[in-house]
């Protein structure tokens, strides 16, 4: 790794310099985990619940959202529904 572009050091080696990542870089070996944490809270903080069954699969009154690795498909009864949970998120 190395310095950014635009960033100056004090010292002519920049090697004498470590960086602290302040947030999860897409790539990390916990990439996946952070990003299924944050889906969760997410999800929660706007009514759904996790089942207990199958941890991939959340509800909220008559809408199921069903999420692989990456990729989510909401299921529901009318567009309108559907269409409100997406605003929301």
């Amino acid at each position: 790794m190395e310095i950014p572009y635009g960033i100056e050091t004090t010292k002519s080696s920049t090697k004498d310099y470590v960086f602290q990542l302040l947030a999860n870089i897409y790539g990390q070996k916990q990439a996946e985990r952070v990003w299924n944490q944050y889906l969760v809270r997410k999800l929660e903080s706007i009514g759904f619940t996790q089942s207990q069954i199958d941890k991939c699969v959340f509800y909220r009154d008559d809408i199921i959202f069903i999420v692989y690795i990456d990729d989510g498909i909401f299921l529901g009864s009318s567009d309108d529904q559907l269409s409100h949970i997406l605003r929301e998120l």
